[in-house]
């Protein structure tokens, strides 16, 4: 054999092993999502029920929590929706539902990009922290995450969420509603995820009156009746209510009894649900940004849910309304017509059924709900895109307790109760109009 013909087969046995390599070694999917900022938290956890534990993921987030991160990013290899040990980059950046039509609509001739956190090298000098889901006992899913990440990449939008329906849009304020014809977001293919439950969040220092005039224990409940009267800005103070204000916990603040409204701007999805599910009578006061509201309140709008989470924190007088499982520090969520959103682990003594925290959602009995949606084009280059996305999807809806917002989204699988429209009426699951007895719903 000369050395020239063994040089080729060299070269030849080479090119096979490389193709062999490549074959083997599946190139990175990634898939980029925008909308929701409600959805802001269970977007961001929905991959622990759909990333593998290895490769270790990464989990990369714009906040020191999720309910302050408006933008995650995770890493990791997936199986699902068709993939098999699948690289992946799944992305998502949260603004407002309209985005989540609007981005991802070939008709409606707006921004089809968004802001992200690309990978680490937008994570600069950020040391990544052990975590896992659940916290503790045995983990679901453990990774490598990192905060405060700063990245700003704009990149296209592979799918859209909205927290609720297009119809359910057509809200104004401050300076407008900028959510397009809903006929052309009704082009979009769109998937029911899971039921997004909202509610009140009023700071700590409004607190009740005692007979005698002191301050009493904080504002737990509201009635329909009270809340559409203060979200349309009659009353615009605490005191008309019979409520008060504490700057410091101790003594009466009568220059803060006004009550300061944070609110979302047009196009929000979280300001359209509060407005189809609460505001049945009326609807809420439009007046500029910043505007005086009573004794030491104002209306203060955000384009984010992180911007309520603000609003109602540093304002002593502030009431907001945001997905339920909102974290805002000297803040609480208050009960809706003596029913409440969600129970603490200790309410519940102890029941562990899936919906015992959630259960006045699932029987009908809380109605500020509504239904996450996700939209997707009608196809995909590379195709696989869109099996990620379906991945995607199936983790969220069919692995809704298994994420970290689980304990207070509601699988549709859950749900006692359906209603065709954001603003209901709600319709009792039954067959031929027999309705099952339902245990689950017993306190």
């Amino acid at each position: 054999m000369s050395r020239s013909t063994n040089k080729l087969i060299l070269l030849s046995v080479a090119g096979l092993l490389a193709g062999a390599l490549a074959e083997s070694a599946q190139a990175q999917i990634v898939v980029n999502g925008a909308g929701s900022s409600a959805g802001r938290q269970f977007a961001g956890g929905a991959p622990v029920a759909m990333c593998l534990n290895t490769p270790r993921p990464i989990h990369l987030r714009s906040g020191t929590n999720d309910t302050n991160s408006s933008r995650h990013t995770w890493i990791c290899n997936v199986t699902g929706g068709g993939l098999t040990n699948q690289p992946s980059v799944i992305r998502y950046s949260a603004s407002e539902s309209g985005d989540g039509f609007t981005k991802v609509n070939s008709v409606g001739g707006l921004s089809k990009t968004a802001a992200y956190i690309r990978d680490l090298t937008d994570c600069p000098g950020v040391t990544p922290a052990p975590a896992q889901f659940p916290a503790t006992g045995t983990p679901i899913l453990s990774w490598d995450e990192y905060s405060n990440c700063s990245g700003s990449g704009v990149e296209t939008v592979d799918f859209g969420a909205s927290d609720v329906q297009a119809s359910s849009f057509g809200q104004t304020g401050p300076t407008g509603n900028t959510f397009p014809d809903p006929s052309t977001a009704g082009l979009l293919p769109s998937d029911q995820i899971a039921v997004l439950p909202f509610s009140l969040f009023v700071n700590n220092g409004v607190r009740l009156q005692t007979e005698t005039g002191g301050l009493g224990g904080q504002l737990e409940n509201l009635n329909r009746a009270v809340v559409e009267a203060v979200f349309r800005r009659n009353p615009q103070d605490w005191t008309d209510l019979g409520y008060l204000v504490t700057s410091d916990g101790t003594t009466i603040d009568n220059t803060k009894s006004g009550i300061t409204l944070c609110l979302r701007e047009a196009g929000s999805g979280t300001a359209a649900a509060f407005d189809q599910t609460m505001m049945i009578q009326s609807t809420v006061a439009t007046v500029l940004s910043g505007a005086a509201n009573g004794t030491g309140g104002s209306v203060i709008y955000s384009p984010t849910s992180t911007g309520v989470v603000t609003c109602v924190q540093n304002n002593v007088n502030g009431i907001g309304y945001l997905n339920a499982e909102s974290v805002v520090p000297n803040a609480h969520p208050i009960k809706f017509n003596g029913y409440s959103a969600n129970y603490t682990a200790a309410e519940v003594a102890g029941n562990t059924s899936p919906i015992a925290r959630k259960r006045d959602v699932a029987c009908g009995r809380y109605e500020s709900w509504t239904t996450w949606v996700i939209n997707r084009k009608t196809s995909y280059n590379p195709a696989n895109k869109g099996n990620l996305i379906q991945a995607f999807i199936d983790a969220a809806r069919t692995e809704t307790n298994n994420v970290p917002s689980g304990s207070h989204w509601v699988a549709l699988s859950e749900m006692n109760v359906n209603k065709a429209v954001d603003a209901g009426p709600i319709g009792f699951n039954g067959t031929f109009g027999v309705v099952p007895s339902n245990p689950e719903c017993r306190p």
